[in-house]
């Protein structure tokens, strides 16, 4: 039985997916309960050569080229796998040593009630490893602004095929999460242990990244509070840890500090995130970016 399809959407990061493909495989995990699938937007044929060179060796590779670009990659990826667990994994994001083991046990732990599985990689920093939901709005509550996160979806492959998930029925960029937030299972377990570790990757970004988040996501989730699926109380507590815990940092990455090397688009950034937290909301993210940017500066002075 092929337990977990570990489901990789990616495009032009050859070098990247090698790392992350090798952290799975030099695990010690037997070949047979696992299967990587590959949907690839390249430009080139680099990745599509590597996946026959691994399928060549013996490995279970799926390997997809897509000729439509954009971020349904993912769904695409996931739709493919022949796995029981179906993770959805970043081409960036190599398995820490031993931590692929570790996610397979979950999956064959789990294959018999099928809970949703939700791995944050210990950004929630819970006293236990492990937390459990009964109910999609106990788990958004708890998995908060995460929930966007690539890395962290999983689902079960029955699950999935019960769901709508055609391009017409995701947001264009959020399509896991548009999946996720279809699910209404009994229980929910969130992973909060840390399992990988994200290569620094060149130039991340293309996208506009205040608007996806401040009015794309949080126009979703309010969604969810109109179709009495999650509270709104909620929603305002998933929208005030994003404002701390990714806003600000964001705007201090992207905007303030310039010698970072991202590609995000800030068009409009302020009034995105005036328009979600208001004017004293976008005076607080830019009073405390700076403080931090004039910090960080008379830091480095004083250590020369």
């Amino acid at each position: 039985m092929i337990y977990l399809s570990i489901c990789i959407p990616t495009k032009n990061r050859l070098d990247y997916i090698k790392t992350t493909i090798n952290s799975i495989i030099d695990d010690d995990v037997d070949n047979s309960l696992f299967q990587i699938i590959i949907s690839d937007n390249s430009d080139n044929d680099h990745t599509e050569k590597y996946a026959k060179e691994l399928q060549a060796n013996g490995y279970n590779i799926k390997y997809y080229r897509n000729p439509v670009s954009g971020f349904y990659n993912s769904i695409q990826a996931l739709r493919l796998g022949d796995g029981e667990l179906l993770k959805l994994h970043n081409d960036y994001s190599a398995f820490k040593r031993g931590k692929f083991k570790s996610l397979l046990e979950y999956a064959v732990k789990h294959v018999e009630i099928k809970p949703i599985l939700f791995f944050t990689n210990g950004e929630l920093k819970f006293s236990k490893k492990t937390i459990c939901c009964d109910s999609l709005d106990d788990f958004v509550s708890h998995a908060s602004y995460l929930i966007t996160w690539s890395s962290s979806f999983a689902i079960w492959r029955e699950q999935l095929q019960k769901l709508r998930s055609e391009p017409q029925d995701v947001d264009e960029m959020f399509p896991h999460t548009s999946v996720l937030l279809q699910t209404n299972n009994k229980k929910y377990c969130i992973v909060d242990e840390i399992m990988f570790e994200n290569i620094n990757v060149n130039k991340k970004g293309g996208y506009n990244i205040f608007y996806n988040f401040c009015i794309l996501f949080l126009n979703i989730l309010y969604e969810k509070v109109k179709e009495n699926t999650i509270t709104k109380k909620t929603f305002q507590k998933v929208k005030r840890d994003m404002y701390y815990r990714f806003v600000i940092i964001w705007y201090y990455r992207t905007i303030i500090d310039k010698k970072r090397n991202y590609t995000f688009d800030n068009t409009n950034a302020n009034q995105n995130i005036k328009k979600a937290y208001g004017l004293v909301g976008l005076l607080g993210v830019k009073c405390i970016s700076n403080a931090k940017f004039i910090i960080s500066n008379f830091r480095n002075v004083l250590s020369k």
